[in-house]
């Protein structure tokens, strides 16, 4: 079952693509290259070779880190509340954000303040990233328990405010992605038998648009003085590779009328220049003449601004134009990796599949497993639109490897306690 959960997942990314590519009403500057086309399909490769390789490996040798669901899920939520109040407490004491800001200022202050925050207190705040996973783990395991979900559903809300003051919607999306791949691995297949489902996901989906419309019209809003802020919208960068067609661009974007169906358009066509613009990006990068390759600062920067923190190394985290000259734009995931590594990335690619076969095997004993699987699925899902691994995405997958490394520790304390030769 997991085997056809993976495939489905790296199958799910490029059509979900392909959609948006062929309904969108765009005209990219440039086909993309055989090359990148190439780079691609061998990375798809090694990751499917490292995650059919490793089942060479024996299960029960994998199996044998048990963790017990109900103190791993108390342990996840006392550190996601300790993640949170350590991150607020930073971006409004330390790097003095305000509601009443807009989200360029607080975009500037975080940057430009880290400096003065804890290094306890930025480590601490990285357990946060894991909002997602007390609710991933309610679904999975089909929980009844009303105090979980209550617990579960309050931390996720604690996303909300972090949204708002910088104005990003990629967490929504995250989650509800999130939400809907684990309801279809879950074993209650009831709720898949009912249209009410379909109908949840539908509604869901529209619920996330009107969240990413309201997100645009406010930095919109905020950055231009124009009466019709779509005619700046159709200028951002997404357009230098996918620029919005002629026609579409002048009867939607710069003569704007403000109805439900031309904000409707708008949204659309922003969202699918949002999905398809990353491997463009990529081509861009991959056909440049003379470039620097970042060895893991690029993609893994909350790494080196921990080092830098640390004293233990002095490299600018603020400025990537020596890797990437067009800076923070989605590069695909394969794209953020071979900004850092050039064509090593298909190692790395073949690493990522053989760790996601042995989460799916974890994650038929453990729902804290079973969780972590559902996000890389996720990831999967997402690698030819952007990296859930670079930046503040790094911060799920380092707090997951402490907690396993912790959980295990435990186990093994528990066990030789209630050993009779103890």
């Amino acid at each position: 079952m997991t085997d056809k959960q993976f495939l489905l997942s790296l199958f799910c990314g490029p059509l979900i693509w392909l959609i948006f590519y062929f309904t969108t009403p765009m005209e990219p500057i440039n086909p993309i290259s055989a090359r990148v086309l190439f780079f691609l399909f061998l990375n798809y490769i090694c990751l499917l070779s490292g995650y059919f390789l490793c089942k060479k490996i024996p299960e029960k040798s994998i199996r044998k880190l048990k963790i017990k669901n109900q103190f791993i899920f108390n342990v996840v939520v006392i550190l996601i509340t300790i993640g949170f109040i350590c991150r607020y407490v930073d971006l409004f004491y330390f790097r003095g954000l305000s509601f009443n800001n807009t989200f360029y200022l607080n975009k500037g202050l975080s940057s430009s303040s880290s400096k003065f925050t804890p290094i306890v207190l930025s480590i601490l705040s990285t357990f946060k990233g894991l909002y997602f996973m007390p609710l991933i783990m309610n679904v999975v395991s089909n929980s009844r328990n009303k105090y979980y979900w209550i617990i579960s559903i309050f931390l996720v809300s604690l996303i909300v405010p972090e949204s708002i003051l910088f104005g990003t919607r990629k967490l929504f999306f995250i989650l509800f992605l999130l939400i809907v791949i684990s309801i279809l691995i879950s074993k209650n297949r009831i709720i898949l038998t009912k249209k009410i489902f379909l109908i949840k996901v539908f509604f869901g989906f529209i619920a996330l648009m009107i969240i990413s419309f309201q997100v645009i019209d406010k930095r919109m809003t905020e950055s231009t003085s124009k009466k019709y802020w779509a005619e700046d919208l159709a200028k951002s960068r997404y357009n230098d590779f996918v620029p919005i067609k002629k026609e579409v661009r002048e009867k939607m974007f710069i003569n704007q009328n403000n109805t439900l169906l031309n904000n409707g358009i708008i949204l659309f066509t922003h969202t699918g220049q949002y999905v398809t613009h990353g491997l463009y990006e990529l081509d861009y990068v991959m056909n440049l003449k003379e470039r620097e390759l970042g060895y893991g600062v690029y993609t893994f920067f909350p790494i080196v601004k921990l080092t830098n923190k640390l004293n233990l190394s002095q490299i600018d985290i603020f400025n990537f134009s020596k890797y990437h000259p067009r800076g923070h734009v989605y590069l695909t995931f394969f794209g953020t990796l071979f900004v850092d590594f050039g064509w090593f990335t298909l190692l790395f690619s073949f690493f990522f599949g053989f760790v996601q076969f042995i989460i799916a095997v974890l994650g038929l004993r453990s729902n804290f497993f079973k969780t972590i699987w559902v996000y890389f699925l996720v990831i999967n899902v997402s690698l030819p639109i952007l990296s859930l691994i670079r930046g503040g995405g790094l911060y799920p997958i380092f707090s997951i490897f402490l907690i396993t490394i912790f959980a295990y520790f435990f186990n093994i304390k528990t066990e030789n306690e209630e050993s009779p030769n103890s």
